[in-house]
C-alpha cells in the first residue's frame, strides 16, 4: 500500500509554477476608463487593482480593500470611499457583501442607459452638441450660454453618461449610438499594479504619488494605443503619432555616403492622437501643456522613453531603417549606434567631428546618397514590458535584424583605411 502511494506520487506530473506578474495580464474597458478617472485618483487606482484581481473573464474579482491597501499606499477609509464611488457610478457591481466581498467590473455596454434630462440639462447638452465644448465660468443672458449653473449642470450630464469631462471646463458628447455591445479592452500587465519583492513601488503607485490624474489616464491610454503582444513602440506617424523630433544637419560626404548628424529638439504629438485629444485646452495659448506635463511624469518615472531610429522618411509612408541610439533600448540596438558612430568618425576629419559636437548633435549615421529624405526620430517605447513568448519572439527578431545591420556597418568600416581619416576623401561642408 505504501509502495503504491509512493508510486502514485512519483508518477504525478509536477505542478506548474505560477506565472510572474510580468507574465500575466488583465484588461479594463476603454470606454469605462474615462469615467473612472473622473472620480479621482483613489477611485482610479482602486479600479485598476480590482480589475487586476479578476479572472479569465476580466469581470469577476474577489480582490477588495485588503488587496488595494497591499498594492497601493492608500488608507483603508479612502479605499472604502473609492469603492463606494465606483459602485455608485455603476462602474463596478457588488455581487457578494460581507468580510470577503466579490465585485463585477461593469463594462460600458452593460451599464444602464442614461436617465432622462431636465430642461436645463437639455439646453446645455444642445449647446455642447453644436460645437461649443468649452464653457465660460459664468453665463450671460445675451450669450448662447445664458445664465444659470453651467458647470454643475454639465457635471450632472457627465454623471448621467451624456457628456465626457475633458477637464478645464471642456466637455464632449458621448456617442451613445456608436457604443458596441462588446467591450473595447485595454490589456495591461499585472506588474503595473502588483507589488513584487524586488520592486516595492509599482508604476501605478508611483504615478499615484504624483497626484496627477492626467498622467495615470495617459499611461493606461498609451497601452491602449499600441500592440502589447506583438510590439513595444507607440505610433509615430502622421496624423496620430507621438515622437521626439530631431533636426537633421549635414556634416560631410564620402563616396556614395552622406554623413548626417541629428540634434535633439523636443517631443511632439499630433492633436488627433487618441491619447492626446482629451488633454488639449483649445482656449489656451499653449493647448498642449496639460498633455506634456502629464507625459513628463511618465518620462521622469522611466515608464516611457524615446528610442532614436533612422527612418527613410518622417511621413506617414516612412519606414524604420535601424536604431542609432547609444543609451536606451536593447544591447543589440545600442551596438548599431556604436557601429554607426564609429563609421561616422572614420568618414570625417577631426575638424568636422569637433564642429559636429559643437553644434549639439547627439546621433550620427552615414547614409547612402539616394535616401534623400532620411531622418532620425525618437520612437517612444513603453519600458514596462511583458515576459511572454510573443515578446521573446520580438526580441529574437530584433536581435537578428540588429546583427545584420552591424555586419553591414563593419563591412564598410573594414574598407576604410585609418590613415585616410584626415585625407582629402572626407569632404568638408
Amino acid at each position: 500500500m505504501i509502495n503504491d502511494n509512493h508510486h502514485d506520487l512519483a508518477s504525478a506530473s509536477p505542478k506548474k509554477p505560477k506565472k510572474t506578474a510580468k507574465e500575466r495580464f488583465f484588461a479594463i474597458d476603454a470606454r469605462s476608463w474615462p469615467r473612472v478617472c473622473e472620480l479621482g485618483m483613489p477611485a482610479a487606482v482602486s479600479y485598476l487593482v480590482l480589475a487586476c484581481g479578476s479572472g479569465g473573464d476580466q469581470t469577476a474579482t474577489r480582490w477588495s480593500v485588503d488587496a488595494i491597501t497591499r498594492h497601493m499606499r492608500i488608507g483603508r477609509p479612502r479605499v472604502k470611499q473609492a469603492i463606494a464611488s465606483l459602485v455608485y457610478a455603476g462602474l463596478i457591481k457588488v455581487e457578494k457583501e460581507g468580510t470577503r466581498p466579490q465585485y463585477s467590473m461593469m463594462h460600458a455596454h452593460e451599464r444602464a442607459r442614461p436617465a432622462a434630462l431636465t430642461s436645463e440639462e437639455q439646453q446645455i447638452y444642445n449647446i455642447i452638441r453644436i460645437g461649443k465644448h468649452t464653457m465660460p465660468k459664468t453665463g450671460r443672458r445675451n450669450s448662447v450660454w445664458q445664465s444659470g449653473r453651467l458647470y454643475e449642470t454639465a457635471i450632472a450630464l457627465v454623471q448621467k453618461g451624456y457628456l465626457m469631462d475633458e477637464w478645464d471646463r471642456t466637455f464632449t458628447i458621448v456617442d451613445l449610438k456608436a457604443e458596441s455591445n462588446e467591450p473595447d479592452l485595454i490589456w495591461l500587465l499585472c506588474s503595473v499594479v502588483e507589488v513584487v519583492e524586488d520592486v516595492p513601488l509599482t508604476p501605478i503607485e508611483q504615478i499615484r504619488q504624483s497626484n496627477n490624474i492626467r498622467a495615470l489616464r495617459l499611461f493606461i491610454d498609451l497601452y491602449h494605443a499600441h500592440d502589447l503582444i506583438n510590439g513595444l513602440e507607440i505610433n509615430w506617424r502622421t496624423p496620430h503619432g507621438l515622437w521626439f523630433k530631431y533636426e537633421r544637419v549635414l556634416i560631410g560626404q564620402r563616396g556614395e555616403y552622406v554623413v548626417w548628424g541629428f540634434k535633439p529638439v523636443a517631443p511632439y504629438v499630433y492633436p488627433a492622437a487618441s491619447f492626446c485629444e482629451l488633454h488639449l485646452n483649445q482656449s489656451s495659448k499653449r493647448p498642449f501643456n496639460n498633455f506634456f506635463d502629464a507625459f513628463k511624469i511618465l518620462i521622469d518615472l522611466h515608464l516611457v522613453a524615446p528610442m532614436v531610429y533612422l527612418v527613410d522618411s518622417d511621413s506617414e509612408h516612412g519606414e524604420e531603417m535601424w536604431p542609432i541610439h547609444l543609451y536606451h533600448g536593447e544591447e543589440c540596438e545600442k551596438a548599431i549606434g556604436l557601429a554607426a558612430t564609429e563609421l561616422t568618425s572614420l568618414m570625417l576629419t577631426e575638424a568636422q567631428v569637433q564642429w559636429a559636437l559643437g553644434q549639439g548633435l547627439k546621433a550620427f549615421c552615414p547614409v547612402k546618397r539616394h535616401i534623400a529624405d532620411v531622418q532620425a526620430i525618437g520612437i517612444y517605447r513603453l519600458l514596462h514590458c511583458p515576459h511572454t513568448k510573443a515578446t521573446k519572439a520580438w526580441l529574437a527578431n530584433l536581435q537578428e535584424q540588429c546583427e545584420a545591420a552591424v555586419e553591414r556597418f563593419e563591412a564598410v568600416i573594414a574598407q576604410i583605411e585609418p590613415s585616410a581619416v584626415l585625407s582629402e576623401h572626407a569632404t568638408s561642408r
